[in-house]
């Protein structure tokens, strides 16, 4: 999937100042259970490319908020998210139908 490229758009394009929320919704065996950590180790390889400062890492408050779902979700509670969101994005490289 594209997540990292979510992340990297997201973070480039807003501040923690800013009224905004990612959601992302996965699996919970992404990233060994603990996506969190996944997300900051990515971060770490990519946040001088996206103009954050080295600080940045003392102060994860800084960032604008994200929030991750890795419980199992029914598909019927889906269009809930949907209804409640202003956009909705599924990033993706590639599938194979």
């Amino acid at each position: 999937k594209g997540w990292d490229v979510l992340l990297e758009a997201y973070l480039s394009e807003f501040r923690s100042s800013e009224n905004v929320e990612l959601y992302i919704i996965t699996k919970p065996f992404v990233g060994g259970n603990d996506f969190r950590s996944y997300m900051i180790r990515w971060l770490r390889g990519s946040y001088k490319r996206m103009g954050l400062p080295d600080s940045i890492f003392q102060s994860l408050h800084l960032l604008p908020r994200i929030f991750v779902i890795h419980d199992y979700i029914p598909d019927a509670y889906f269009p809930r998210f949907y209804k409640a969101a202003d956009a909705f994005v599924l990033p993706s490289r590639g599938e194979g139908w």
